[in-house]
């Protein structure tokens, strides 16, 4: 049962990881649909 703290902390930094990639993601494509808003505009 020593391996079991190790699972878990591999399991939270997946989670934590794969949160991040999402968010950068979503993140991403909101700046880049603005920067379209914005030069279309200007």
């Amino acid at each position: 049962m020593r391996w079991l703290p190790l699972l878990l902390i591999f399991l939270l930094a997946y989670i934590e990881i794969s949160i991040f990639i999402k968010v950068a993601a979503v993140l991403g494509v909101a700046v880049t649909l603005l920067l379209v808003v914005f030069s279309s505009c200007v």
